[in-house]
């Protein structure tokens, strides 16, 4: 089964590597497709042994596509989120310095 899942979302996964990545040799770009097919089995296997039943197609599909927002930037992190509370300590600290610039932490 695991070479037939392998074969039918690595289809499925060649646009989805040349749209994040552009274009790629044809080796870098046939490793990153096994690499993100290779992360999809687990989920795909988890909805089929674990999801609610009767299983809903929809369910898994939106999953994936949630993981590949993520990948493709789609989803963006609050700053909140980003920021380590060992940092707000010190206004001095360089590391806060940093994330403030980069948008990724609070004054």
């Amino acid at each position: 089964m695991t070479g037939v899942l392998t074969v039918m979302f690595s289809d499925l996964q060649r646009p989805a590597v040349r749209i994040l990545f552009g274009d790629l040799d044809p080796a870098t770009s046939e490793d990153l497709t096994t690499f993100f097919v290779g992360g999809s089995g687990p989920l795909i296997n988890d909805w089929l042994v674990d999801g609610i039943k009767p299983l809903d197609p929809e369910d898994l599909a939106n999953s994936l596509l949630d993981v590949f927002s993520v990948l493709a930037g789609g989803h963006q992190r609050q700053p909140e989120a980003v920021c380590h509370p060992a940092l707000h300590t010190s206004a001095t600290d360089p590391r806060r310095r940093l994330l403030r610039r980069r948008g990724w932490c609070g004054a």
